[in-house]
């Protein structure tokens, strides 16, 4: 199967505020996981992106640009889609269950619809080729971090400039983002975690770690947790 390769991840907690965990949560039951299926019709590819705006419906990037849509729960044989890109994706989120905002390694962001690969997808204004990450909490604003600590929030619907500001100058910048409502998004580098409002980022506070890693992937389920892995 063409899939995204294995990576060793050290996982970090950043625990903003204490979250309780109730016992039915902790007596959940395991999940129950399927065994592998071939998705993409391409041989000799990699998949370097996946999100899932729905239960039915995934979204993968594999590493010649296209983009594979499926229903993780009948995986069959896809035929890519080109979205036209200038390079191989680098990150993928998606704001809603018919928009999802891709960039690729020259920092381009192309915007386009999950439920309907074949219309045209946006190039939207942003631009940024130190880019190391996407999150979009909404269908209107996308903010991607990069390796020089920038933030740089957009409309992926159109091909207006976009904003950038400086979040984190320290070595290695930042190395991903995700934002747990539209007024918060949380971006983390090798020694801070710094936490800002899309609309205005230069109102950022920043939180030092206490373990100097390179973190490449960071989920915020709520506006009080965030947890951070590092590959």
């Amino acid at each position: 199967m063409n899939r995204i390769r294995d990576r060793i991840l050290i996982a970090l907690a950043l625990a903003l505020a204490a979250l309780a965990v109730s016992a039915a949560a902790a007596s959940a039951a395991p999940l129950s996981w399927s065994g592998a299926h071939s998705i993409d019709a391409f041989a000799g590819v990699t998949l370097d992106a996946l999100e899932c705006p729905t239960a039915t419906r995934c979204a993968a990037l594999d590493n010649d640009g296209r983009l594979i849509i499926y229903n993780p729960q009948a995986p069959k044989h896809t035929a890519p889609v080109s979205l036209g890109a200038s390079a191989r994706f680098r990150s993928l989120a998606c704001s809603s269950a018919m928009q999802c905002t891709a960039i690729d390694q020259t920092g381009k962001a192309i915007t386009f619809d999950p439920g309907s690969p074949q219309a045209p997808p946006v190039s939207s204004g942003a631009q940024d080729p130190d880019t190391s990450a996407i999150a979009c909490p909404s269908t209107s604003r996308c903010v991607i971090v990069d390796g020089k600590g920038n933030a740089v929030v957009f409309d992926p619907t159109v091909t207006s400039p976009a904003t950038s500001t400086a979040l984190d100058s320290e070595e290695g910048g930042l190395g991903a983002v995700a934002c747990a409502s539209d007024t918060q998004c949380t971006a983390i580098g090798r020694t801070k975690a710094v936490t800002f409002n899309p609309a205005a980022p230069a109102g950022a506070m920043a939180v030092t770690l206490g373990a100097k890693l390179l973190m490449t992937q960071l989920a915020c389920p709520s506006v009080t947790q965030c947890t951070a892995v590092e590959g």
